[in-house]
Protein backbone atom coordinates (compact mmCIF):
# COMPACT_ATOMS: atom_id res chain seq x y z
CA UNK A 1 0.00 0.00 0.00
CA UNK A 2 1.30 3.44 -0.86
CA UNK A 3 2.03 5.64 2.16
CA UNK A 4 0.53 8.82 0.71
CA UNK A 5 -0.48 10.30 4.06
CA UNK A 6 3.01 9.96 5.54
CA UNK A 7 4.63 11.61 2.51
CA UNK A 8 2.10 14.45 2.49
CA UNK A 9 2.73 15.15 6.17
CA UNK A 10 6.50 15.12 5.69
CA UNK A 11 6.17 17.53 2.76
CA UNK A 12 4.09 19.98 4.79
CA UNK A 13 6.61 20.02 7.63
CA UNK A 14 9.46 20.58 5.16
CA UNK A 15 7.59 23.62 3.85
CA UNK A 16 7.19 24.98 7.38
CA UNK A 17 10.88 24.48 8.15
CA UNK A 18 11.82 26.25 4.91
CA UNK A 19 9.61 29.22 5.80
CA UNK A 20 11.13 29.34 9.28
CA UNK A 21 14.67 29.31 7.87
CA UNK A 22 13.84 32.28 5.63
CA UNK A 23 13.13 34.43 8.66
CA UNK A 24 16.39 35.98 9.88
CA UNK A 25 15.09 38.57 12.32
CA UNK A 26 13.05 38.40 15.48
CA UNK A 27 10.89 41.13 16.91
CA UNK A 28 11.58 42.03 20.50
CA UNK A 29 8.82 43.63 22.52
CA UNK A 30 9.89 47.00 24.00
CA UNK A 31 10.20 47.26 27.74
CA UNK A 32 7.35 49.34 29.07
CA UNK A 33 7.91 51.44 32.15
CA UNK A 34 5.33 53.93 33.34
CA UNK A 35 5.42 56.62 36.03
CA UNK A 36 3.89 54.30 38.61
CA UNK A 37 6.53 51.56 38.21
CA UNK A 38 9.30 54.19 38.20
CA UNK A 39 7.98 55.67 41.44
CA UNK A 40 7.92 52.31 43.21
CA UNK A 41 11.26 51.00 41.87
CA UNK A 42 13.24 54.19 42.48
CA UNK A 43 12.10 55.04 45.97
CA UNK A 44 11.15 51.84 47.76
CA UNK A 45 12.91 48.53 48.21
CA UNK A 46 9.82 46.54 49.19
CA UNK A 47 6.04 46.78 49.12
CA UNK A 48 5.97 47.41 52.91
CA UNK A 49 7.98 50.65 52.43
CA UNK A 50 5.49 52.16 49.97
CA UNK A 51 2.91 54.77 51.02
CA UNK A 52 -0.52 53.57 52.08
CA UNK A 53 -1.93 54.46 48.65
CA UNK A 54 0.14 51.59 47.19
CA UNK A 55 -0.60 49.07 49.94
CA UNK A 56 -3.40 46.56 49.74
CA UNK A 57 -5.36 46.14 52.92
CA UNK A 58 -5.69 42.51 54.04
CA UNK A 59 -9.13 41.07 53.49
CA UNK A 60 -11.14 40.20 56.58
CA UNK A 61 -12.20 36.57 56.85
CA UNK A 62 -15.90 35.97 56.26
CA UNK A 63 -17.69 35.23 59.49
CA UNK A 64 -19.98 32.26 59.81
CA UNK A 65 -23.64 33.24 59.72
CA UNK A 66 -25.86 30.65 61.44
CA UNK A 67 -29.12 32.29 60.32
CA UNK A 68 -31.49 30.54 57.88
CA UNK A 69 -30.46 33.08 55.23
CA UNK A 70 -26.75 32.26 55.42
CA UNK A 71 -24.85 31.50 52.20
CA UNK A 72 -24.79 27.79 51.30
CA UNK A 73 -21.56 26.08 52.33
CA UNK A 74 -19.58 23.89 49.91
CA UNK A 75 -19.31 20.24 50.89
CA UNK A 76 -16.80 17.53 50.10
CA UNK A 77 -18.95 14.79 51.55
CA UNK A 78 -17.80 11.56 49.91
CA UNK A 79 -21.22 10.06 50.45
CA UNK A 80 -22.50 11.84 47.32
CA UNK A 81 -23.78 9.14 45.00
CA UNK A 82 -22.90 9.46 41.34
CA UNK A 83 -26.11 7.74 40.29
CA UNK A 84 -28.66 9.11 42.76
CA UNK A 85 -30.65 10.49 39.84
CA UNK A 86 -31.00 7.02 38.33
CA UNK A 87 -29.26 7.98 35.08
CA UNK A 88 -29.78 5.65 32.15
CA UNK A 89 -26.96 7.11 30.00
CA UNK A 90 -23.82 9.25 30.34
CA UNK A 91 -21.79 11.70 28.27
CA UNK A 92 -17.99 11.89 28.48
CA UNK A 93 -15.62 14.64 27.25
CA UNK A 94 -12.00 15.42 28.09
CA UNK A 95 -8.95 17.44 27.11
CA UNK A 96 -5.31 16.85 27.96
CA UNK A 97 -1.71 16.62 26.83
CA UNK A 98 -0.05 13.93 24.74
CA UNK A 99 3.39 12.56 23.95
CA UNK A 100 3.27 11.31 20.37
CA UNK A 101 5.39 8.67 18.63
CA UNK A 102 5.46 8.40 14.83
CA UNK A 103 7.09 6.37 12.03
CA UNK A 104 10.85 6.95 12.04
CA UNK A 105 10.93 9.43 9.12
CA UNK A 106 8.17 11.55 10.60
CA UNK A 107 9.59 11.38 14.13
CA UNK A 108 12.96 12.58 12.85
CA UNK A 109 11.51 15.61 11.06
CA UNK A 110 9.51 16.61 14.15
CA UNK A 111 12.74 16.45 16.16
CA UNK A 112 14.56 18.59 13.58
CA UNK A 113 11.79 21.19 13.72
CA UNK A 114 12.04 21.39 17.52
CA UNK A 115 15.85 21.72 17.32
CA UNK A 116 15.35 24.71 15.01
CA UNK A 117 13.22 26.41 17.65
CA UNK A 118 9.85 25.84 15.99
CA UNK A 119 7.05 25.80 18.55
CA UNK A 120 5.37 22.44 19.14
CA UNK A 121 2.04 21.84 20.91
CA UNK A 122 0.75 18.32 21.67
CA UNK A 123 -2.83 17.86 22.90
CA UNK A 124 -5.37 15.07 23.35
CA UNK A 125 -9.17 15.02 23.35
CA UNK A 126 -12.16 12.78 23.98
CA UNK A 127 -15.38 14.00 22.37
CA UNK A 128 -18.90 12.81 21.59
CA UNK A 129 -18.67 10.11 24.24
CA UNK A 130 -22.02 8.47 25.01
CA UNK A 131 -22.27 5.49 27.36
CA UNK A 132 -24.95 3.24 28.81
CA UNK A 133 -24.69 1.20 32.04
CA UNK A 134 -24.58 -2.58 31.94
CA UNK A 135 -24.71 -5.22 34.66
CA UNK A 136 -24.53 -3.77 38.14
CA UNK A 137 -24.09 -0.18 36.85
CA UNK A 138 -20.38 -0.14 37.71
CA UNK A 139 -19.59 -0.75 34.03
CA UNK A 140 -20.61 1.50 31.16
CA UNK A 141 -20.19 0.95 27.43
CA UNK A 142 -20.76 3.07 24.35
CA UNK A 143 -18.83 4.98 21.72
CA UNK A 144 -16.38 7.91 21.77
CA UNK A 145 -14.06 9.81 19.44
CA UNK A 146 -10.56 10.15 20.90
CA UNK A 147 -7.68 11.92 19.22
CA UNK A 148 -4.33 13.64 19.38
CA UNK A 149 -3.21 16.93 17.86
CA UNK A 150 0.45 17.77 17.17
CA UNK A 151 1.09 21.29 15.87
CA UNK A 152 4.29 22.97 14.68
CA UNK A 153 4.07 26.76 14.31
CA UNK A 154 6.51 29.46 13.21
CA UNK A 155 6.22 32.98 11.75
CA UNK A 156 2.47 32.84 11.20
CA UNK A 157 2.51 29.41 9.53
CA UNK A 158 1.64 26.06 11.08
CA UNK A 159 1.44 22.36 10.33
CA UNK A 160 -0.98 20.25 12.34
CA UNK A 161 -1.07 16.45 12.43
CA UNK A 162 -4.22 14.96 13.98
CA UNK A 163 -5.07 11.30 14.43
CA UNK A 164 -8.51 10.07 15.48
CA UNK A 165 -9.94 6.83 16.85
CA UNK A 166 -13.68 6.27 16.33
CA UNK A 167 -14.28 3.48 18.78
CA UNK A 168 -16.46 1.23 20.85
CA UNK A 169 -15.50 1.94 24.46
CA UNK A 170 -15.94 0.28 27.86
CA UNK A 171 -15.24 1.80 31.30
CA UNK A 172 -15.35 -0.21 34.52
CA UNK A 173 -15.37 1.65 37.85
CA UNK A 174 -14.30 -0.02 41.09
CA UNK A 175 -16.28 2.43 43.22
CA UNK A 176 -19.97 2.31 43.97
CA UNK A 177 -21.08 3.76 40.62
CA UNK A 178 -19.83 5.14 37.27
CA UNK A 179 -17.56 8.11 37.88
CA UNK A 180 -16.61 6.98 41.38
CA UNK A 181 -13.06 5.83 42.20
CA UNK A 182 -10.47 3.95 40.15
CA UNK A 183 -11.49 2.83 36.66
CA UNK A 184 -10.15 0.89 33.69
CA UNK A 185 -10.94 1.77 30.09
CA UNK A 186 -10.63 -0.07 26.80
CA UNK A 187 -11.43 1.20 23.27
CA UNK A 188 -11.18 -0.40 19.84
CA UNK A 189 -12.21 1.00 16.48
CA UNK A 190 -11.35 2.75 13.21
CA UNK A 191 -8.48 5.23 12.88
CA UNK A 192 -7.85 8.16 10.56
CA UNK A 193 -5.18 10.85 10.16
CA UNK A 194 -5.48 14.46 8.97
CA UNK A 195 -2.57 16.80 8.14
CA UNK A 196 -3.20 20.55 7.70
CA UNK A 197 -0.95 23.43 6.61
CA UNK A 198 -2.01 27.03 7.34
CA UNK A 199 -0.30 30.30 6.43
CA UNK A 200 -1.17 33.85 5.42
CA UNK A 201 -1.03 32.81 1.77
CA UNK A 202 -3.47 29.93 2.09
CA UNK A 203 -4.09 26.50 3.56
CA UNK A 204 -3.98 22.87 2.53
CA UNK A 205 -5.16 19.66 4.17
CA UNK A 206 -5.00 15.97 3.39
CA UNK A 207 -6.41 12.88 5.06
CA UNK A 208 -5.35 9.25 5.24
CA UNK A 209 -7.14 6.08 4.38
CA UNK A 210 -9.03 4.33 7.18
CA UNK A 211 -7.00 2.21 9.57
CA UNK A 212 -7.60 0.65 12.97
CA UNK A 213 -6.49 1.19 16.53
CA UNK A 214 -7.02 0.69 20.22
CA UNK A 215 -6.73 2.54 23.53
CA UNK A 216 -6.13 1.34 27.09
CA UNK A 217 -6.55 3.65 30.06
CA UNK A 218 -6.64 3.90 33.84
CA UNK A 219 -7.77 6.77 35.99
CA UNK A 220 -9.82 8.06 38.87
CA UNK A 221 -13.34 9.49 39.03
CA UNK A 222 -14.43 12.11 41.58
CA UNK A 223 -18.20 12.68 42.08
CA UNK A 224 -18.88 16.40 42.63
CA UNK A 225 -22.70 16.27 42.57
CA UNK A 226 -25.50 13.82 41.93
CA UNK A 227 -25.05 14.24 38.17
CA UNK A 228 -21.45 15.37 37.60
CA UNK A 229 -18.03 13.74 37.99
CA UNK A 230 -14.48 14.90 37.31
CA UNK A 231 -12.45 12.20 35.52
CA UNK A 232 -8.65 12.08 35.65
CA UNK A 233 -7.17 9.69 33.12
CA UNK A 234 -3.88 8.26 31.86
CA UNK A 235 -4.01 6.28 28.62
CA UNK A 236 -2.04 4.78 25.76
CA UNK A 237 -3.29 4.59 22.19
CA UNK A 238 -1.89 2.95 19.06
CA UNK A 239 -3.24 3.41 15.54
CA UNK A 240 -2.21 1.65 12.35
CA UNK A 241 -2.73 4.00 9.40
CA UNK A 242 -1.58 3.03 5.90
CA UNK A 243 0.68 0.32 7.37
CA UNK A 244 2.40 2.78 9.73
CA UNK A 245 2.09 3.03 13.53
CA UNK A 246 1.03 6.26 15.25
CA UNK A 247 1.08 6.00 19.05
CA UNK A 248 0.70 8.33 22.03
CA UNK A 249 0.57 8.40 25.81
CA UNK A 250 -1.93 10.90 27.21
CA UNK A 251 -2.96 12.54 30.47
CA UNK A 252 -6.40 14.11 30.50
CA UNK A 253 -8.98 15.77 32.71
CA UNK A 254 -12.62 15.49 31.76
CA UNK A 255 -16.18 15.18 32.88
CA UNK A 256 -18.82 12.44 33.02
CA UNK A 257 -22.40 13.67 33.14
Amino acid sequence: MRKNFLFKTLSLIFVLISLSACSTSKLTAPKIENDHTKFISRNYTSASDAPSAYKKEPEKPEEYDPSPFAKPQLTTDKSISANESGESWYSYWSIGISDNTYPSELQSIFNVAEDLGINRTELSIDALGFYWPIGNHETINGFVVSGTSDTLSSNGASVSLKTYLYSYSVMHYFGQEPGDGIYLRGDVGLAKGVATFNSSSGSFSGSSEWGNGFLFGIGYGIPVSSGSRVILGFSYTSKTIEDEKYAATMFSIGGLW
